[in-house]
């Protein structure tokens, strides 16, 4: 339900769970999904990762299908085209 009400109303749905980036290569949705990949870290410090990369996701969203993975060292970011059977 969450899925489908984010890709309805053309939002980034933002997860720690892992089934939702099933989904996202399965279903294609939700169409557009930051994967928090963070174990417990504390509030302050996930504002922070997120408000230093808000430029990035901003920019993606002009795509109709992504994924971002935010790891502790990396973020992976991968846009698929419509067409995508990935």
């Amino acid at each position: 339900m969450i899925g489908k009400f984010a890709d309805e109303n053309n939002q980034i749905l933002i997860t720690k769970d892992s089934d939702f980036r099933n989904s996202f290569y399965i279903k294609k949705s939700p169409k557009k999904l930051i994967k928090i990949n963070l174990g417990n870290i504390s509030n302050k410090l996930l504002i922070q990762i997120m408000t230093d990369n808000l430029l990035h996701f901003n920019k993606l969203n002009n795509n109709q299908f992504f994924i971002v993975e935010v790891d502790k060292t990396t973020i992976q970011f991968n846009v698929l085209r419509k067409n995508n059977d990935n």
